[in-house]
């Protein structure tokens, strides 16, 4: 299971924060992208952190 989500930020010392598509109406302002990988029982794997502006390529259909 994979689950993908961002969040805007409102500093400037981050430098994954970029302008990207925005999940919570935020277009003023940078945004972190992260993903987080769990078992079917929902027990986490993995987490990663992606610049706002990345197209990470995960369509729902893999």
């Amino acid at each position: 299971m994979l689950n993908v989500s961002s969040s805007y930020l409102e500093g400037h010392a981050c430098p994954l924060a970029q302008y990207g598509y925005s999940r919570d109406h935020r277009r003023d302002r940078p945004q972190v992208i992260y993903a987080l990988l769990c078992t079917a029982q929902g027990c986490p794997l993995a987490i990663e952190a992606f610049a706002g502006n990345a197209d990470i390529g995960i369509t729902g259909k893999d």
